[in-house]
């Protein structure tokens, strides 16, 4: 009876691995970029590139995570509901893998990982304005998908970064920039001294 009860909790060990397995694969497929996200993507990194005209952008291969505080700022204009600011900070709690591929730029699109845009700011790199290191949020739409909200920024040689929170529209056609509502500086301290 022992021996039964034995293999009868492995038996359910093995299960319930199996399924913790499967919910973590399901979750983690779960954050990659939609079709609507990588069009309203590319339109606010054109609106953000457009004055620079570079030749390419580095891009980061992943959406970054962006502060709740900043969408939920009172002094953003009524176009932007409170449904799309509680949409965009849930949605920027964590990071989305992005397919360069699927963002169409009048630009080459040159995606970094995180070991690659490291190895670019050692060397002192990433501040061209040939080649901006650039990132992206996920984007937040409204239930009438004719709103988004969306933030853009550059990074420069890893120690500053720039964003400004885009709201966008769409009447019946594409996508367009309505105006940027936040812009936000941060000095990143990418190598703090050692105790």
């Amino acid at each position: 009876m022992i021996r039964m009860a034995s293999i009868w909790g492995w038996l359910f060990l093995i299960v319930a691995a199996g399924t913790f397995a499967q919910t973590s694969s399901t979750t983690s497929e779960a954050e990659v970029c939609t079709a609507e996200d990588y069009v309203i993507s590319a339109v606010a990194l054109n609106e953000l590139i457009a004055k620079h005209k570079p030749d390419r952008v580095l891009l980061r291969d992943h959406t970054f995570e962006r502060s709740p505080r900043i969408a939920m700022d009172s002094t953003l204009p009524p176009e932007v509901s409170d449904e799309v600011k509680v949409y965009f900070a849930f949605r920027n709690a964590s990071n989305a893998k992005i397919d360069g591929g699927k963002i169409k730029a009048p630009v080459e699109i040159i995606l970094l990982s995180a070991e690659e845009e490291g190895r670019l700011i050692e060397s002192g790199g990433g501040c061209d304005r040939k080649a901006p290191m650039v990132f992206v949020s996920r984007p937040a739409v409204n239930a009438g998908h004719n709103r988004a909200l969306i933030s853009v920024g550059t990074s420069c040689y890893g120690v500053e970064e720039d964003s400004v929170l885009l709201l966008l529209g769409k009447d019946g056609g594409d996508w367009k920039v309505m105006s940027s509502l936040v812009t936000s500086s941060t000095t990143i301290d990418y190598f703090p001294p050692q105790s």
